[in-house]
């Protein structure tokens, strides 16, 4: 069951010797992401949650490293908070949030992403101080096919 890191290897995590609640330390499905075993656990995290693990242990940065940093707690926190999420959504489906965020995001309703998200404060910290989306610009998706919908609309009501 063990895989090459010493955690259950990633195409056994459907194995369950008894109906005992399994918790799971991780698993980090790979090594080579020291620094990052937070990120790769929740990799491996979602892969058991959804594969029926109970309980999650969360990885921090600085896993097999060193006693991490409260902030890098709160990172580990947050990424096993989107695994469990993940996993729940492979287990029972999608909840309210997760039809409810892509709506406000094709509305580009940005507090209304807030408001769904598994970490609201980073959310609002990352938002710029004008525009819809400084990533895309003028090549923002949603602004296009919304420029698209009412260009044709306007064709129609033309004809």
């Amino acid at each position: 069951m063990s895989g090459p890191t010493g955690y259950p290897a990633t195409s056994s995590t459907t194995w369950r010797p008894h109906r005992r609640p399994l918790f799971v330390a991780g698993p980090l499905p790979t090594d080579i992401a020291v620094g990052y075993d937070h990120i790769a656990g929740c990799v491996g995290a979602s892969i058991a949650s959804g594969a029926g693990a109970d309980y999650l242990c969360y990885l921090t940065p600085a896993e097999h490293l060193g006693l991490p940093t409260p902030e890098q707690v709160r990172d580990g926190l947050i990424a096993f908070r989107i695994a469990a999420h993940i996993g729940d959504t492979i287990k029972y489906g999608l909840d309210d949030a997760d039809l409810a965020l892509p709506r406000s995001r094709s509305r580009l309703d940005r507090e209304g992403q807030i408001a769904h998200a598994i970490d609201p404060e980073t959310a609002r910290d990352l938002i710029p101080g004008s525009g819809p989306c400084t990533m895309c610009g003028d090549f923002c998706a949603v602004a296009m096919m919304e420029r698209l919908k009412k260009e044709r609309a306007d064709k129609r009501d033309r004809f």
